[in-house]
C-alpha cells in the first residue's frame, strides 16, 4: 500500500478527487469506446465501469492515464459511463453517468429480388438492433455507384444497368454512427434488349432471316414479325440468329427481339421494319410471288 504520496498532516492518506470534464466518444463504425478526463491531483489511476442499460452487464477498463479505451461492447447497445480515481488506499465518488449509444449491428441476410417487369431490384435484409434507418449501396463491375436509403428493412434500386453485375451491401445507421457494412451479394441485372437487328427476306419460301448484336449474359432470344394485316410469327433461338416462316406477301412486318437470362426477359429491341411488294401475277399458272422486298 502506497502513503508516501497521500498523506494529510495527521499521516492518513486523504480521499482523491473525482475526475472532471468526462467525455466519451463512440469510434464509427469500428464501436471502440474511448474515454478521457482530466487529470486528478493525487490520483495514482483511475478505473472506469461501463454498464449495459438493458442487461446490467458491466466492463470496466483501468488506467494511470486520464484516458482509456474499450472495444468488446455489444452493437445497438446504450451503455452508461463513469469514472473514478484512486490512490493507494481509496476511491473517489464517481463521476456523474454518460449514456453513449454503440455502433448498430451490421444488416444480415441480405436477400435480393429481381422485378422483371420493370427491371427494378428489391432489398430486403433482416432488422437488427440499434438502427434507426439503413443504407443500401450498389456498386457495378464498372465501379459506378448507387444507394438506396430506408426507415424500414427494404428498399429497392429502381434503374440499374441492364446485362450488368452488381455487388449490394447494407449498413445501418443511428444518430451517432454507421455500422459496418454487410457481406456483399452479388445480383446480375435483366439482359439489356438485342441491337443492330439485321433482315433479309427469301421470297420463294416466304421466310425472313433475322441477325442481330447478341446481349451480354443473355442465354436465349425470340423474335417476332407482325405484319400490317395482324399476322404474327416468331422464332426462339439460343444463339442471335432465326429464321421467321410462313409469312404473307404484301404485307409491312415489324420485327422485335427479346433476349433473356432464363428468369427475366429484355426489353423489345428497337423495332426494325421489313416489307415485300404487292403480289404479282405469273402466267400461265395465276399463281402469286413476292417481287423483291425493300426495307425500312
Amino acid at each position: 500500500m502506497l502513503l508516501d504520496d497521500n498523506l494529510n498532516k495527521n499521516g492518513i492518506s486523504s480521499v482523491p478527487c473525482g475526475p472532471a470534464q468526462v467525455h466519451a466518444e463512440v469510434q464509427c463504425p469500428s464501436g471502440v469506446l474511448s474515454m478521457s478526463w482530466n487529470r486528478t491531483e493525487d490520483a495514482g489511476g483511475y478505473t472506469t465501469s461501463i454498464v449495459s442499460v438493458s442487461t446490467g452487464e458491466q466492463v470496466y477498463c483501468n488506467s494511470t492515464e486520464p484516458f482509456c479505451s474499450v472495444s468488446a461492447l455489444q452493437c445497438g447497445e446504450s451503455y452508461s459511463v463513469q469514472v473514478r480515481s484512486y490512490n493507494g488506499t481509496c476511491l473517489s465518488m464517481p463521476t456523474e453517468s454518460l449514456v453513449i449509444k454503440e455502433v448498430p449491428c451490421v444488416p444480415t441476410d441480405v436477400i435480393l429480388k429481381r422485378m422483371c417487369a420493370n427491371s427494378s431490384v428489391e432489398v430486403s435484409w433482416n432488422g437488427n438492433y440499434g438502427a434507426q434507418s439503413y443504407v443500401a449501396i450498389a456498386v457495378d463491375d464498372s465501379g459506378n455507384s448507387s444507394k438506396c436509403y430506408s426507415n424500414t428493412t427494404t428498399c429497392s434500386f429502381t434503374n440499374p444497368r441492364c446485362s450488368s453485375v452488381y455487388f449490394i451491401r447494407v449498413r445501418a445507421v443511428n444518430n451517432n454512427c454507421s455500422s459496418l457494412e454487410s457481406q456483399n451479394v452479388t445480383l446480375h441485372t435483366v439482359p439489356c434488349p438485342p441491337t443492330n437487328v439485321q433482315s433479309s427476306l427469301n421470297c420463294s419460301t416466304n421466310s425472313i432471316s433475322v441477325s442481330w448484336d447478341a446481349s451480354i449474359s443473355a442465354v436465349s432470344y425470340r423474335g417476332r414479325a407482325v405484319g400490317e394485316d395482324g399476322h404474327s410469327v416468331t422464332c426462339d433461338v439460343s444463339s442471335p440468329a432465326c429464321q421467321l416462316n410462313d409469312l404473307h406477301c404484301g404485307q409491312v412486318y415489324v420485327i422485335t427481339i427479346i433476349s433473356s437470362d432464363g428468369t427475366c426477359d429484355s426489353p423489345n429491341s428497337q423495332e426494325h421494319r421489313h416489307k415485300t411488294e404487292i403480289p404479282k401475277r405469273v402466267k400461265p399458272f395465276n399463281e402469286s410471288v413476292c417481287l423483291n422486298p425493300t426495307f425500312r
